[in-house]
């Protein structure tokens, strides 16, 4: 990665080094190699911003995504050998954006969402992740685009887990993956999976029927297309709640496969173990720490720096 010809006076190793400088200390490729630079003893031997970033932009997004994966392979392969993956693990699927300001109209791979700190747009990558206490670990990490169908995402991940001899016992989607395609598909590879559903309009007329107490709080087979799930609802916690005539806003609903007697445990279940749902909050946050900065459009770059602050974050 980041060849150098042999009279160069930055080899790779040392472009490395700048990069993972600049991702613990969460800098622009100017400033963090400005500081770096009068830092050390020897300031001539540190690459200027322009320099670091220039020698960066060398890789394509092929490339970056393919060396950065290989690097976190090996760490995978040696916590595999210490024995961590030995017992099944909970395992939680998601989006990520990193935001993006500028003319979006010209620019590759930025896609809208959801309004957020001055923006609607952004790179969106997609992860599965450990999220057990003691384990958690983003095993694999892809960049999507609007053309890529979320079952796909979904089949996409679990297959790069179980290369990687990672034996799944739960998987914990976010909402947005509610959909008949990707619930057909993790029921058809006989995976036990906890979603947050969709309140679609049976959705709401199934918590009206609870809270009237004309149905029960596990409903099997309750349909979504050409496929069923069973429907769990649940009370939130009256801190949670929203202050509303609506009674649909007074509960959370869940889509999951679990047998029916595990389902009637949800009520106590589901807090708990959605909990490690947010171990990839955190992950975020920390990913977010040790992502660099920059306002550059290069999509390979930009890659290139996200995935860097993946691997970092595994390290840790």
């Amino acid at each position: 990665m980041f060849e150098a010809a042999q009279n160069s006076v930055y080899t790779s190793l040392k472009i490395i080094r700048c990069l993972l400088y600049l991702c613990l200390n969460k800098e622009y490729a100017e400033g963090g190699m400005t500081t770096l630079s009068s830092q050390t003893k020897l300031p001539n031997k540190v690459p200027t911003g322009r320099t670091l970033r220039n020698r960066l932009q060398t890789i394509n997004a092929k490339e970056a995504h393919e060396n950065l994966t290989e690097a976190n392979n090996a760490l995978i392969g040696k916590l595999r050998k210490l024995g961590v993956f030995r017992r099944k693990v909970t395992v939680a699927i998601a989006f990520t954006r990193n935001l993006f300001y500028g003319d979006h109209e010209d620019t590759p791979r930025v896609r809208g969402g959801k309004f957020e700190k001055g923006t609607c747009y952004g790179y969106v990558y997609a992860s599965i992740h450990i999220v057990q206490a003691g384990k958690r670990l983003t095993i694999y990490t892809m960049p999507i685009d609007e053309f890529t169908e979320k079952v796909d995402v979904v089949e996409k991940l679990l297959h790069e887990a179980k290369t990687r001899g990672i034996h799944i016992d739960y998987v914990l989607l976010d909402r947005e993956f509610d959909t008949q395609e990707v619930i057909k598909l993790l029921r058809g590879l006989h995976l036990k999976f906890i979603m947050p559903a969709v309140k679609r309009k049976n959705v709401k007329e199934a918590i009206r029927q609870y809270h009237r107490k004309e149905a029960p709080a596990v409903q099997k087979n309750f349909p979504l297309g050409k496929t069923r799930f069973t429907l769990v609802i649940s009370d939130k916690p009256k801190d949670k709640q929203e202050e509303t005539n609506n009674v649909v806003n007074r509960y959370f609903v869940f889509a999951t496969n679990l047998s029916e007697p595990q389902a009637q445990r949800l009520y106590s279940f589901i807090p708990q173990e959605y909990r490690r749902r947010w171990g990839i909050e955190t992950g975020f946050r920390v990913q977010d720490d040790a992502e660099p900065k920059t306002t550059s459009t290069n999509y390979a770059y930009r890659l290139l720096l996200h995935l860097c602050s993946v691997l970092v974050y595994n390290i840790w």
